[in-house]
């Protein structure tokens, strides 16, 4: 449970580096946000909305972590599955709407 919160607190850093870079218009996970501010405006949106989904969700099992080391417990699983479902459902919607916006965009060059 230790080795999940770590990785979705290193999920929720990834992406917010990348919110701070597509800001700036320098973004390296998907470049062609960067043509237009406010494009990447939205996108860093997007990208910002996945970076706090995985940091509430990590923090939601490092805190039942913290509870079944309390009270020798385990965590009640209605807790942990709404932590998963949080990540997931954010994650699942910051990339549905990068990809419209992809889409958008390809669609106005075109």
């Amino acid at each position: 449970m230790l080795f999940y919160t770590v990785v979705l607190f290193l999920i929720s850093i990834f992406f917010y580096s990348e919110t701070r870079q597509t800001r700036k218009m320098a973004s390296r996970l998907l470049p062609e946000f960067n043509a237009d501010a406010s494009t990447a405006a939205l996108a860093a949106k997007h990208f910002f909305t996945i970076s706090a989904c995985s940091a509430t969700s990590g923090i939601l099992v490092l805190g039942c972590w913290i509870y079944q080391k309390i009270t020798h417990l385990t965590c009640p699983k209605p807790f942990l599955a709404f932590s998963m479902l949080i990540y997931a459902g954010g994650f699942m919607l910051g990339l549905y709407r990068c990809y419209k916006l992809k889409i958008t965009l390809n669609s106005k060059q075109l």
